[in-house]
């Protein structure tokens, strides 16, 4: 099962503020689980040195619901 890693991004700076863990049985099911979290920050999921899609904001904030943005990348 591939091994990716979830990144939390600062809005600001785009460093990187965590990492998690995500086995998945490919690309499709890590996107998938990348698109059902929520975060006010971006999220940019990798297997390995491959990028394979960011969400840019995912979050309904103070009930203004933001633009959800998902790229995929192969």
């Amino acid at each position: 099962m591939p091994y990716y890693r979830l990144y939390h991004l600062d809005p600001h700076t785009g460093h990187i503020t965590r990492a998690d863990e995500l086995f998945a049985g490919d690309d499709v099911a890590a996107m998938h689980d990348l698109q059902q979290r929520q975060s006010d920050h971006p999220l940019e999921l990798w297997e390995r040195g491959r990028k394979v899609g960011r969400i840019d904001a995912t979050l309904e904030a103070a009930g203004t619901p933001l633009q959800r943005r998902v790229s995929e990348r192969s």
